[in-house]
């Protein structure tokens, strides 16, 4: 995981300054984008789960890794916002198999009493990677988009051939045995909003993430369009964000 997290955080932090200086569009445009590939995201988290338990978490995993490395070496001669549009939809598509893949496995592993420890150490070590993606990245990107792009898809895909070649698949029987129908599985989350204490947290939560995301996507293209801040010194404040969870995550918990 630390090999892919760090090659995706190469990305994500300069994607927005990248994208609106190729195409020359509105930043209303461009971010435009990251809304189609969240709303491909969030059609396909429907049905990650049941995918997950029919294909098992080891190739649900290894795909959506593929797919999202495939993805970032088309961007390198991508041009038009059609063309952007698409990767982004196909990236929003595949990336909710890794998520729920990984955390299905962790869950499949770990006893049910360690597993918030388990879920707790897998984000710190996220951060970690992250510290360490955009400061390399903002470097990188400072000299060429194109090789941070290889960088990174290199990272994503050489993750999944290992999962592919040397992971062991976590699937318990009894949910092999389980092939529920699409519907039924809508069914689930009719028994999740009934819970108004949970819906309630959710509602906050949805919040927060709203401005979190407003933040991260535009700061890149605002730092550098009202102050010039190159990529290699912009890179090092996510990087910066990501060392305070590393370090005060476990004392503020």
């Amino acid at each position: 995981m630390l090999v892919s997290t760090t090659g995706m955080s190469m990305i994500w932090p300069f994607l927005v300054v990248y994208i609106s200086e190729e195409l020359t569009l509105p930043l209303t445009t461009i971010t435009s984008l990251i809304s189609i590939n969240a709303v491909m995201s969030l059609s396909s988290s429907l049905i990650a789960g049941s995918i997950t338990d029919k294909i098992g978490r080891k190739w649900a995993m290894a795909i959506s890794l593929a797919v999202n490395g495939v993805t970032f070496l088309l961007m390198i001669p991508a041009n038009t916002y059609g063309q952007y549009a698409a990767l982004m939809a196909l990236r929003g598509i595949f990336q909710p198999l890794y998520r729920v893949g990984s955390d299905a496995m962790i869950a499949d592993l770990v006893p049910s009493k360690q597993r918030s420890d388990a879920y707790a150490l897998t984000r710190l070590s996220k951060n970690v990677d992250i510290a360490i993606g955009p400061a390399l990245g903002g470097v990188v990107a400072a000299t060429s988009y194109g090789i941070t792009f290889s960088i990174a898809s290199g990272a994503t895909i050489f993750f999944s051939i290992l999962i592919a070649l040397f992971a062991f698949e976590t699937l318990p029987d009894a949910a092999r045995k389980i092939q529920e129908k699409f519907v039924e599985n809508l069914k689930g989350y009719e028994n999740i909003f009934k819970d108004r204490i949970f819906t309630s947290f959710i509602a906050g939560f949805t919040l927060r993430q709203i401005s979190g995301s407003i933040l991260w996507i535009l700061l890149g293209a605002y730092a550098k369009k009202n102050y010039g801040l190159a990529e290699n010194l912009y890179g090092l404040i996510p990087t910066t964000n990501a060392l305070m969870v590393v370090f005060l995550q476990v004392f503020s918990t």
